[in-house]
């Protein structure tokens, strides 16, 4: 949980970067307030043409409807809410026990649209409160409309790339799979080459961005770890729009999970019909030895079962985000394979 008090220099710039670059994106989105339970404004930022006096008002009213809904409904760890008032529309979203999100709208946004960016704004909005001064925190905000359209110009790159021959090419990667299994682990040790002991459960989604080389070429991926509460179903189709490539993780030491990963599968072919997107099971902290529930061959053997209904086989790797071990393969090996097959697919065109 964020320990109340006043923020650094450098919390400050990194939340007024946040919520300008947002804003650029979100036109309907007027103010951005980051408030505690008591009231205390921490972070905020409006449009140069929106009344200060404006916003004050709709602060006064904002503090009581978070108090009622504190109150009164089940809004603790995560959730949100909307009301409308005759101008305006304010949609708030909960951080943790303590902290809200709030967004001031134009009265003919679209909450429904909204909630997705809105969710994403929570979980940056939650890595600046709790980090460390010395963490680096990326805060590019997605546009997730542009993206679905984006991906033909993406495949595009690709039918032009020839192995050996270096150029620069981004894909977008979606990690999903059960809580705690250890996805955002996995893309920090990948990405930062850290391990975090904390957890914290994704707030709906996480975005970071690293590039690597492949082949001499430079591979710029975008990857999206995706919230696995139950209550994020809803906002998940949003954030699997242009998805290229998928890791499913599970943890090795948790049979449930493994379970589970047909059920993922089957949302993703849901949210992702496209059958040319390679898929790549993840058996998580292979570390934990003393603890394995489930087997290497189980496995490969749920990977060839699924294979059965795919256009692109699926593979199977297990991984470390405590020792690193494979996971840097992981990220090669489904890079190989989306490189591979959209080759392929273009030759027999």
């Amino acid at each position: 949980m964020f320990q109340r008090g006043i923020l650094s220099l450098q919390k400050n710039k990194l939340f007024r970067d946040l919520f300008t670059k947002f804003l650029e994106i979100n036109k309907e989105v007027e103010s951005v307030i980051v408030s505690d339970s008591e009231g205390l404004i921490i972070a905020g930022e409006m449009r140069k043409d929106v009344d200060m006096e404006l916003v004050s008002v709709l602060t006064s009213i904002i503090n009581p409807i978070l108090e009622r809904m504190r109150n009164e409904f089940d809004f603790k760890k995560f959730g949100n809410a909307s009301f409308d008032t005759e101008d305006h529309r304010l949609l708030f979203i909960s951080i943790d026990e303590e902290i809200i999100l709030s967004l001031i709208l134009e009265s003919m946004a679209s909450t429904e649209k909204l909630a997705p960016y809105g969710f994403f704004l929570a979980e940056k909005t939650a890595q600046i409160l709790t980090a460390d001064e010395d963490d680096e925190i990326q805060i590019s905000v997605p546009n997730f409309e542009y993206e679905a359209k984006n991906v033909q110009r993406l495949k595009n790159q690709l039918y032009q790339m020839d192995i050996g021959t270096k150029g620069e090419y981004r894909f977008k990667f979606v990690i999903l799979g059960e809580h705690e299994v250890g996805k955002t682990s996995i893309i920090r040790q990948f990405v930062e080459k850290t391990f975090i002991e904390s957890y914290r459960a994704t707030i709906g989604l996480n975005i970071l961005s690293h590039t690597f080389d492949f082949y001499g070429s430079e591979i710029g991926v975008v990857l999206y770890d995706l919230g696995a509460q139950k209550y994020f179903k809803r906002f998940r189709k949003t954030y699997y729009l242009g998805a290229q490539a998928a890791f499913i993780v599970f943890d090795v030491t948790k049979r449930t999970s493994f379970d589970n990963v047909i059920n993922w599968y089957q949302e993703l072919r849901n949210f992702v019909p496209d059958e040319d997107v390679p898929i790549v099971i993840v058996g998580n902290k292979t570390d934990l030895k003393e603890e394995r529930q489930v087997y290497y061959q189980e496995g490969v053997r749920l990977a060839k079962v699924l294979s059965e209904n795919e256009k692109i086989k699926l593979s199977y790797i297990e991984t470390s985000a405590l020792t690193g071990e494979n996971v840097e393969d992981a990220f090669n090996l489904i890079s190989y394979h989306y490189v591979m097959k959209s080759k392929e697919i273009e030759d027999q065109r």
